[in-house]
Protein backbone atom coordinates (compact mmCIF):
# COMPACT_ATOMS: atom_id res chain seq x y z
CA UNK A 1 0.00 0.00 0.00
CA UNK A 2 1.55 3.22 -1.54
CA UNK A 3 2.35 5.94 1.25
CA UNK A 4 -0.14 9.02 0.56
CA UNK A 5 0.66 12.37 1.32
CA UNK A 6 -0.19 14.71 4.38
CA UNK A 7 -2.67 17.46 3.27
CA UNK A 8 -1.55 20.24 4.04
CA UNK A 9 -3.81 23.29 6.58
CA UNK A 10 -4.42 25.10 3.46
CA UNK A 11 -5.94 22.18 1.43
CA UNK A 12 -7.75 20.80 4.16
CA UNK A 13 -9.39 24.39 4.43
CA UNK A 14 -10.10 24.12 0.99
CA UNK A 15 -12.17 20.81 0.96
CA UNK A 16 -14.04 22.57 3.14
CA UNK A 17 -15.30 25.37 0.69
CA UNK A 18 -18.68 24.87 -1.11
CA UNK A 19 -18.57 23.52 -4.37
CA UNK A 20 -19.44 26.73 -6.21
CA UNK A 21 -16.13 28.53 -3.74
CA UNK A 22 -14.02 26.13 -5.14
CA UNK A 23 -14.60 26.89 -8.81
CA UNK A 24 -13.30 30.39 -8.04
CA UNK A 25 -10.49 29.48 -5.94
CA UNK A 26 -7.20 28.62 -7.43
CA UNK A 27 -6.68 24.86 -5.56
CA UNK A 28 -3.40 25.06 -3.18
CA UNK A 29 -0.58 22.56 -2.81
CA UNK A 30 -2.18 19.13 -1.56
CA UNK A 31 0.78 17.94 0.68
CA UNK A 32 2.62 19.33 3.16
CA UNK A 33 6.14 19.04 2.45
CA UNK A 34 7.56 19.63 5.75
CA UNK A 35 5.87 16.59 7.05
CA UNK A 36 6.03 14.67 4.23
CA UNK A 37 10.05 14.84 4.14
CA UNK A 38 9.80 12.89 7.28
CA UNK A 39 7.81 9.96 5.07
CA UNK A 40 11.12 10.72 2.27
CA UNK A 41 8.50 11.16 0.09
CA UNK A 42 8.90 14.96 -1.39
CA UNK A 43 9.85 17.34 -3.75
CA UNK A 44 13.47 18.36 -4.05
CA UNK A 45 14.36 21.99 -5.38
CA UNK A 46 18.44 21.18 -4.88
CA UNK A 47 20.70 20.51 -7.61
CA UNK A 48 23.74 18.29 -7.57
CA UNK A 49 26.75 19.96 -9.80
CA UNK A 50 25.83 21.75 -12.52
CA UNK A 51 23.85 21.54 -15.58
CA UNK A 52 25.77 21.59 -19.01
CA UNK A 53 24.70 24.23 -21.38
CA UNK A 54 22.98 21.81 -23.92
CA UNK A 55 21.82 18.42 -23.73
CA UNK A 56 20.75 16.53 -27.15
CA UNK A 57 18.47 12.88 -25.91
CA UNK A 58 18.13 11.77 -28.96
CA UNK A 59 21.62 10.88 -29.26
CA UNK A 60 21.22 8.59 -26.11
CA UNK A 61 20.78 5.19 -26.50
CA UNK A 62 18.22 5.60 -23.80
CA UNK A 63 15.96 8.13 -25.67
CA UNK A 64 11.92 7.09 -25.27
CA UNK A 65 8.81 6.97 -27.84
CA UNK A 66 8.26 10.15 -29.37
CA UNK A 67 4.58 10.92 -28.86
CA UNK A 68 1.93 13.40 -30.14
CA UNK A 69 -0.90 14.93 -27.99
CA UNK A 70 -2.47 15.95 -30.58
CA UNK A 71 -5.35 18.21 -29.95
CA UNK A 72 -5.49 17.42 -26.12
CA UNK A 73 -3.72 19.91 -23.45
CA UNK A 74 -2.22 17.17 -21.87
CA UNK A 75 1.61 18.50 -22.91
CA UNK A 76 2.42 18.91 -19.40
CA UNK A 77 1.07 14.64 -18.73
CA UNK A 78 3.54 13.65 -22.10
CA UNK A 79 6.51 15.59 -20.21
CA UNK A 80 5.64 13.69 -16.95
CA UNK A 81 5.93 10.24 -18.88
CA UNK A 82 8.52 11.12 -21.34
CA UNK A 83 10.92 12.03 -18.06
CA UNK A 84 9.75 9.11 -16.11
CA UNK A 85 9.97 6.36 -19.36
CA UNK A 86 13.36 7.91 -19.87
CA UNK A 87 14.59 7.71 -16.27
CA UNK A 88 13.58 3.46 -15.91
CA UNK A 89 15.06 2.59 -19.17
CA UNK A 90 18.16 4.71 -18.52
CA UNK A 91 18.32 3.59 -14.34
CA UNK A 92 16.23 0.76 -14.32
CA UNK A 93 16.97 -0.80 -17.80
CA UNK A 94 13.15 -0.60 -17.68
CA UNK A 95 11.72 -0.06 -21.15
CA UNK A 96 7.85 0.96 -20.42
CA UNK A 97 5.56 3.61 -22.42
CA UNK A 98 3.53 5.27 -19.11
CA UNK A 99 -0.11 6.76 -19.67
CA UNK A 100 -0.62 10.40 -20.27
CA UNK A 101 -4.42 9.89 -20.33
CA UNK A 102 -4.26 8.45 -16.59
CA UNK A 103 -2.41 11.13 -15.65
CA UNK A 104 -4.73 14.14 -16.84
CA UNK A 105 -7.80 12.33 -15.34
CA UNK A 106 -6.47 11.05 -12.16
CA UNK A 107 -5.52 15.12 -11.54
CA UNK A 108 -9.06 15.96 -12.43
CA UNK A 109 -11.97 16.62 -9.89
CA UNK A 110 -15.20 16.06 -11.91
CA UNK A 111 -16.56 12.75 -13.61
CA UNK A 112 -19.79 11.61 -15.16
CA UNK A 113 -22.77 10.97 -13.16
CA UNK A 114 -21.53 13.64 -10.72
CA UNK A 115 -18.87 11.69 -9.32
CA UNK A 116 -16.01 13.39 -8.09
CA UNK A 117 -12.16 12.23 -7.65
CA UNK A 118 -11.48 13.19 -4.06
CA UNK A 119 -7.58 13.24 -5.21
CA UNK A 120 -8.13 15.36 -8.17
CA UNK A 121 -7.38 19.20 -8.95
CA UNK A 122 -10.42 21.72 -9.61
CA UNK A 123 -9.29 21.89 -13.04
CA UNK A 124 -11.34 21.00 -16.52
CA UNK A 125 -10.12 18.53 -18.37
CA UNK A 126 -7.33 19.74 -21.32
CA UNK A 127 -6.85 23.49 -19.03
CA UNK A 128 -3.19 22.21 -18.48
CA UNK A 129 -0.92 21.01 -15.43
CA UNK A 130 2.00 21.38 -13.87
CA UNK A 131 5.26 19.47 -12.18
CA UNK A 132 3.33 19.60 -9.34
CA UNK A 133 0.23 18.05 -10.20
CA UNK A 134 2.02 15.24 -11.92
CA UNK A 135 4.29 14.84 -8.99
CA UNK A 136 1.47 14.28 -6.40
CA UNK A 137 0.10 12.03 -8.98
CA UNK A 138 3.33 10.35 -8.89
CA UNK A 139 4.83 10.34 -5.19
CA UNK A 140 0.89 9.42 -3.38
CA UNK A 141 1.25 6.06 -5.60
CA UNK A 142 -1.40 6.94 -8.05
CA UNK A 143 0.81 6.16 -10.97
CA UNK A 144 2.45 5.77 -13.32
CA UNK A 145 0.36 3.36 -15.02
CA UNK A 146 0.89 1.37 -18.42
CA UNK A 147 0.17 3.16 -21.77
CA UNK A 148 -1.97 -0.27 -22.21
CA UNK A 149 -3.87 -0.29 -19.15
CA UNK A 150 -5.20 3.32 -20.41
CA UNK A 151 -4.31 4.07 -23.65
CA UNK A 152 -4.18 7.53 -25.50
CA UNK A 153 -7.71 9.17 -27.45
CA UNK A 154 -7.33 11.80 -29.03
CA UNK A 155 -10.02 13.61 -26.63
CA UNK A 156 -11.37 14.72 -23.74
CA UNK A 157 -14.36 13.32 -23.25
CA UNK A 158 -15.94 12.57 -19.46
CA UNK A 159 -15.45 9.21 -18.69
CA UNK A 160 -16.35 7.27 -15.60
CA UNK A 161 -14.71 7.39 -12.61
CA UNK A 162 -14.10 3.53 -12.15
CA UNK A 163 -11.86 4.42 -15.38
CA UNK A 164 -9.06 5.60 -13.19
CA UNK A 165 -9.84 3.54 -10.03
CA UNK A 166 -7.96 0.16 -9.42
CA UNK A 167 -4.98 0.61 -11.78
CA UNK A 168 -1.20 -1.17 -11.40
CA UNK A 169 0.96 1.36 -10.53
CA UNK A 170 4.37 0.43 -12.67
CA UNK A 171 6.99 2.15 -11.19
CA UNK A 172 6.94 3.55 -7.26
CA UNK A 173 8.05 7.20 -7.64
CA UNK A 174 9.26 8.31 -3.85
CA UNK A 175 11.23 11.21 -4.75
CA UNK A 176 11.20 14.28 -7.41
CA UNK A 177 13.68 16.59 -8.19
CA UNK A 178 12.47 19.87 -10.03
CA UNK A 179 15.06 22.20 -11.32
CA UNK A 180 14.15 25.99 -10.63
CA UNK A 181 13.66 27.98 -13.31
CA UNK A 182 13.84 25.33 -15.64
CA UNK A 183 9.72 24.79 -16.29
CA UNK A 184 10.34 21.06 -14.71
Amino acid sequence: EPVLCTKSDAYKRWEKLSEEEKENTIMPMMCDREKDEINYRYFSFDVQGSLPSTYDLRKQTYAPVLKDQQSTGGCWAFSTTTVLETYAKKKLNVNEVYSTRHIEYSSTRAFLNNTYNEDGYNRVLGSGGNAYMSGNYLINGKGPILESEMPFKNNENAIDINEIKNKNVALDVNNIALIEGSGV
